[in-house]
């Protein structure tokens, strides 16, 4: 059972290990057709890099070759995607707002209308579960323009880059386009200044929702017995194992009543992680241990601890779940040496009536269990 844990824990740590450099980035075929046109939507991300922002140069000073500013980022979208990087683009449309000035000879306040936002086509591009994720990063390198350092990497920069420059230099040979660009010191290229950003489109809860953790991902979404599989939307939470964390109980009063006491103080991520498992396993399992009832159990794993739930529940307002609570949450009773009432957490012993006296697992509930939504791997 350790071993089958630990080693779920090891393949996810080396899942999201650094990948070489264009493992999966610049260089793979994507599609690139001239004659569709790629608008970003919320589907995409949800990071993504903000390449290039385009203005339509005034009517009167644009010839009549001269692209608008959506047709120069479609001609950079083609140029971006025929290298292998999926791009997009998305217009911005201009924002007035108001602001309140005083005169400065009245002192009187005056409502005064400001541009907040110009009327702009912005080239995005990648589709990237985080900020941190490893092609993002080798991806906004090459579209800033910055070569790598391993050889074989660096031959495959200039390769794909001689491609792209080639488009971008007769995108922007006309000074009338809305693609006009001037090098500056600070900005050598017209994407030297490319970033990282959320998809626009997505507003911050979405944006949370979306963004994986690949860590996550790979600790839980082969486990049996998942809580990401659980068929509804909540469960509720009747145990948290967490790493080197602390539990304060009544160690006399609670090893008297149960023999023995889940009091592994200082555990480790890894072991936390073991005894959730184990944990949902025996409930699942709870009639042949001496039980009344086996018990839909699920268990799910994270950065900081590992948690047991149980039920699955499509509403919190399900009768099922303060039945639950009640059941496996701490009950008031007597100090057995002061007499004063005190909340006293529920115990699963594995098995319920051990033949010696002692059993092989004992574990304690939480005290307020507690009804949560079905995490989401994506």
């Amino acid at each position: 059972m350790r071993k089958t844990v630990l080693t779920l824990i090891a393949i996810a740590l080396m899942a999201t290990a650094p990948k070489p450099a264009f493992a999966a980035g610049p260089g793979r075929k994507i599609d690139a057709d001239p004659s569709k046109k790629y608008r970003l939507s919320k589907r995409h991300g949800p990071w993504m890099i903000m390449v290039a922002s385009m203005r339509d140069v005034p009517k009167e000073r644009r010839t009549k070759t001269g692209l608008t500013a959506q047709e120069a980022a479609d001609q950079m979208v083609l140029a971006l995607r025929q290298v292998g990087i999926p791009a997009y683009t998305f217009s911005q449309q201009q924002v007035i707002d108001q602001v309140k000035i005083a005169n400065r000879r009245t002192g009187e306040q005056v409502e005064r209308s400001y541009v907040a936002q110009q009327d702009r086509v912005v080239v995005v591009a990648g589709n990237y579960s985080s900020a941190q994720d490893k092609t993002a990063q080798t991806t906004l390198a090459f579209v800033k323009g910055t070569e790598p350092e391993e050889k074989l990497a660096k031959v495959r920069f200039r390769q794909a880059r001689a491609g792209l420059d080639k488009r971008l230099e007769t995108l922007l040979s006309d000074p009338q386009s809305g693609a006009v660009y001037r090098a500056t010191p600070g900005r050598p290229g017209p994407m030297s200044r490319a970033f990282l950003m959320p998809n626009p489109l997505l507003n911050p809860a979405q944006l949370k929702s979306a963004t994986r953790d690949p860590l996550l991902v790979n600790l839980n979404k082969d486990m049996e017995h998942s809580l990401v599989a659980c068929p509804k939307k909540y469960s509720l939470v009747i145990r948290t194992f967490r790493g080197k964390s602390n539990m304060h109980v009544n160690k006399a009063h609670l090893e008297k009543s149960a023999g023995q006491l889940d009091s592994k103080f200082g555990t480790t991520l890894d072991n936390a992680a073991m005894d959730a498992w184990r944990m949902t396993e025996a409930l699942r399992n709870a009639k042949s241990l001496g039980y009344d009832q086996d018990f839909e159990a699920y268990v799910y794993h994270d950065r900081h601890q590992s948690i047991v739930t149980l039920g699955s529940f499509d509403s919190p307002k399900d009768p099922r779940i303060p039945m639950l609570a009640k059941r496996f949450g701490g009950k008031t009773r007597p100090h057995p040496q002061t007499g004063a009432d005190m909340l006293t957490a529920e115990i699963f012993s594995v098995p319920r009536h051990p033949r010696n006296g002692l059993p092989e697992f004992s574990w304690i509930f939480d005290p307020q269990p507690e009804l949560i939504e079905r995490p989401t791997l994506r």
